[in-house]
């Protein structure tokens, strides 16, 4: 009787040994190792710890590495958290479905692209004071931000961002706040030159981003200097015009909103008036001498009556 069951015991335990495992299973005596039919792969988040060497099937956990099965991205745009068998979404991206606790839903690990959201990586924030665009892939700078590193041809280098003094108020490309400009230091913000804030409370600090032309006030820049001394808000939203005793030391000022007072000789109502009493000097000098065959009557006393 033992010399019968032997054989057959035997021929089950060979089957048992030679029989070949179903492509995507695990494999027996090698944790988070799956048959790929043709070969053995490491589990989706693993690499294999040598690479090289066939006998060795050992694999370890490898943090950034995307969600790959059987050679194919399963899982678009997550990757290995450094938690062993944790998975997260690339930066820029949120998960689709989740439980109440926030925690992806087992076997569930769609995301979707988040606009507004930060550029975090394993759970930190890796480049800051940028947020992620309406259009999936793209990232614009903070308010009052702008890309630091720019190459010769003017593409964005990388994901460094300054504080840009002057800068207005922009929401990805659009202008957020108009009349909104960045101040000094970092995250001050200042009515651009001819405006103040709308609403303000009993300290005198802005409620809100609203802000109106205000026709008499001072020129203040956006770092809050009096930049064009003696200039002043004019009624017409957006023009300037010089304090009384004072006008243009340029006409037109244009860009140049330098002024000089109107008693200085170098103003042009100095030089104008210098003019006007050159010419009455020699009207003067003629008319005593009683040289002016040209004109109809003492040229001095006709000027005056004309002035006047």
């Amino acid at each position: 009787m033992k010399r019968t069951l032997l054989p057959i015991a035997l021929t089950i335990l060979v089957a048992a040994l030679c029989a070949c495992s179903t492509v995507g299973d695990g494999v027996e005596g090698w944790p988070h190792v799956i048959d790929a039919g043709d070969s053995w792969i490491p589990a989706p988040g693993y690499t294999f710890v040598s690479a090289y060497n066939d006998h060795n099937y050992s694999v370890r956990w490898e943090p950034g590495k995307q969600y790959s099965y059987l050679h194919k991205i399963k899982w678009p745009h997550i990757y290995a958290s450094y938690s062993e068998g944790e998975w997260l979404p690339d930066p820029g991206y949120s998960w689709t479905t989740t439980d109440k606790s926030g925690t992806p839903i087992p076997g569930e690990l769609s995301v979707r692209w988040t606009p507004g959201k930060s550029f975090a990586y394993q759970g930190h924030i890796a480049w800051h004071n940028i947020t992620a665009g309406a259009a999936e892939g793209t990232w614009f700078p903070d308010p009052g931000y702008s890309w630091a590193h720019i190459d010769s041809s003017g593409r964005v280098a990388d994901y460094a961002v300054a504080w840009t003094p002057g800068m207005g108020w922009y929401s990805g490309q659009k202008l957020e706040h108009p009349h909104v400009l960045a101040s000094d230091p970092e995250n001050i913000w200042r009515p651009e030159p001819g405006y103040r804030w709308t609403h303000v409370d009993s300290a005198g600090q802005t409620t809100d981003w609203v802000v109106a032309w205000t026709p008499g006030q001072l020129y203040f820049d956006h770092l809050g200097e009096n930049k064009w001394p003696h200039v002043q808000a004019a009624a017409t939203e957006g023009s300037w015009t010089a304090e009384p005793g004072y006008e243009w030391a340029h006409v037109p000022p244009g860009h140049n909103l330098t002024v000089i007072a109107t008693s200085d000789p170098r103003s042009p109502s100095g030089r104008e008036r210098a003019l006007h009493q050159h010419w009455m000097d020699y009207l003067k000098e003629i008319q005593a001498t009683n040289n002016y065959p040209n004109w109809s009557g003492p040229p001095a006393d006709l000027f005056r009556i004309i002035k006047d």
